[in-house]
């Protein structure tokens, strides 16, 4: 490859991948903040809990590099980092901010997400239960960031001009996904759908204290039934 080449593929690379990388090791500085902000909430209601109900567990699994588990009584709630640096469709409202504008670099963003599972899809191994996906927090490299969720969640951090993460927002955001996901009861499914088993699916039943039992049948996010359009970013 000639020289005008490889300088055309170093100036793709200072281009994207660079800030890419600052992207990264920010979400990671943001995802250890998160954590270590899990495990403070944690001590707190395990604490408080202890006197008024032993029977309510509440503690922290915390196994994987990307992931940490929250246990609180029936709920699971999983706050992941996502390895990949993201970006989105030109369509996307983030186009429209000056903010973007003014440098594209600013729209790469690093993802955290908060899902919920039921607890007893870990304790009894039930790989196929399904959670819903309670939140996702885009940050680029200036800390910079915006929420896309269910609720409060959905509208509240929806500015990424003007919005820093900063410790009032961890706190916030981890509050609002551990009061949704607790409030989120699990209802029985339809007695018709339930009528028929197999023995196979009894058995199956039996070994693993329930048949595939999911938080909600699938996820939608509330402006999918709600506001029609998808939250501005």
């Amino acid at each position: 490859m000639n020289k005008e080449g490889i300088d055309r593929i170093v100036e793709e690379l200072k281009a994207r991948s660079i800030p890419k990388q600052d992207v990264f090791q920010n979400t990671q500085t943001h995802f250890s903040a998160f954590k270590e902000k899990i495990k403070a909430v944690a001590g707190a209601l395990r604490e408080k809990m202890e006197k008024i109900d032993k029977r309510i567990d509440v503690k922290v699994v915390e196994e994987e590099a990307f992931a940490i588990y929250l246990k609180i009584a029936g709920d699971t709630i999983v706050c992941s980092m996502h390895s990949n640096v993201f970006t989105f469709p030109k369509e996307h409202p983030l186009f429209k901010k000056s903010y973007i504008e003014e440098d594209p670099t600013r729209i790469y963003c690093g993802m955290i997400t908060f899902h919920n599972f039921l607890s007893d899809s870990f304790r009894y191994k039930r790989l196929n239960d399904q959670g819903i996906l309670v939140a996702r927090i885009f940050i680029n490299r200036e800390n910079h960031f915006f929420v896309e969720g269910h609720r409060q969640l959905g509208f509240l951090y929806n500015d990424i001009e003007h919005m820093e993460m900063n410790d009032v927002f961890l706190d916030a955001i981890i509050e609002s996904a551990i009061l949704y996901s607790l409030d989120f009861e699990l209802q029985a499914p339809p007695f018709d759908k339930e009528s028929q088993i197999s023995i196979q699916e009894m058995r199956f039943m039996t070994a693993q204290a329930g048949f595939r039992t999911n938080k909600i049948l699938g996820y939608e996010f509330s402006y999918m039934k709600e506001d029609k359009e998808p939250p501005k970013a």
